[in-house]
């Protein structure tokens, strides 16, 4: 069993699930597409969902800093 080299075929599809994550669009970025939609009701809302996100990171990364996470596990 050692020493088996893995099928060409799985290579294939792990490689074809990588690439399909990373071509797909973001949350983000399909919330800041829909928001360019000037004009148009569903823009705005989306304008306002992602200041919305934008303002709840923000708050988030303000209350916990950098390095201030589980400290208990220091290997």
């Amino acid at each position: 069993m050692e020493g088996k080299p893995i099928p060409r075929s799985f290579e294939f599809v792990a490689d074809q699930s990588r690439q399909a994550s990373y071509d797909a669009p973001t949350e983000s970025e399909l919330l800041e597409l829909a928001a360019e939609e000037d004009g148009t009701v569903l823009g705005a809302e989306k304008a306002e969902q992602k200041r919305q996100k934008e303002e709840k990171w923000a708050t988030f990364t303000d209350s916990n800093k950098k390095g201030a996470g589980n400290t208990m596990n220091r290997g």
